[in-house]
């Protein structure tokens, strides 16, 4: 089946399949990729407080929400790390996240980052920008990089500074870490004297020096039912050769008999 009947089908279909989980390795590189850029913006100054949202978490020992807990190793430049986060199976759904009225994210997010479901896309971006984090930063078919929702991300004060791609044997292979920087504003900063003050993001457009633009990482990635499968595929393949290469023995032995 070609990619564009591939994608018609996931397009057309009647009941979306949003539920694939992130191999933690992956999830790891997705965090430090974004902490990269949450120090850089910080200036070499230590910033009090941070705040990181997991909008879709799957459990407490998710791919994303499991290791943030452990994300010394990467935000060098936060003092202190708030980790929230939501789970629509769990009763804490995304779309009410930032109303107090649901008592869940209250207040400003600095980070957004996780899997988001392929099929609301464009609502989730939307929502995400919303909450006017610094930094939302999804993994995300390629193809869902469309320029219309760039167009949208934009309009709403969020410019791509960096895209990581690599495959997934999920969504027709190719996906990507998609990570969009606010520009402007944000009020609510804590600095480390317990000041608060307005986070002002004014970098005319250029790439942050700590990202490239595009990066590539060409190990292949597979959900655990898929490596399975993978490994299946390769021992019929390794079966076959070796049955070749026996009666292409077999063969020799008569000829010299």
């Amino acid at each position: 089946m070609s990619i564009i009947s591939t994608q018609h089908k996931i397009k057309n279909r009647s009941t979306a399949n949003d539920v694939f989980i992130t191999p933690r390795p992956l999830a790891r590189e997705h965090i430090e990729i974004v902490s990269k850029l949450f120090n850089w913006t910080c200036g070499g100054k230590p910033r009090c407080h941070v705040s990181i949202l997991d909008p879709c978490r799957n459990n407490e020992n998710g791919s994303y929400y499991g290791q943030l807990f452990d994300c010394g190793w990467t935000f060098k430049m936060a003092e202190n790390i708030d980790i929230d986060w939501c789970e629509i199976s769990e009763g804490k759904d995304f779309f009410k996240c930032g109303n107090i009225k649901y008592n869940i994210s209250p207040i400003r997010t600095g980070i957004i980052i996780g899997n988001l479901p392929f099929s609301i896309c464009d609502k989730w971006l939307e929502h995400s920008a919303k909450l006017h984090p610094l930094i939302i930063s999804y993994l995300m078919p390629v193809y869902s990089l469309t320029a219309k929702r760039l167009e949208m991300m934009e309009k709403l004060g969020y410019y791509l500074v960096n895209m990581h791609q690599f495959k997934w044997y999920v969504c027709n292979g190719m996906c990507c870490f998609a990570t969009w920087m606010y520009k402007g504003k944000i009020p609510y900063n804590v600095d480390s004297d317990g000041e608060v003050s307005d986070i002002v993001i004014d970098w005319d457009g250029k790439q942050p020096d700590c990202l490239k633009p595009f990066t590539f990482n060409r190990k292949v990635w597979y959900t655990v039912d898929k490596w399975e499968e993978k490994k299946k595929r390769e021992m019929v393949r390794e079966q076959k050769k070796y049955k070749k290469l026996f009666k292409k023995c077999l063969k020799k032995i008569k000829k010299i008999k």
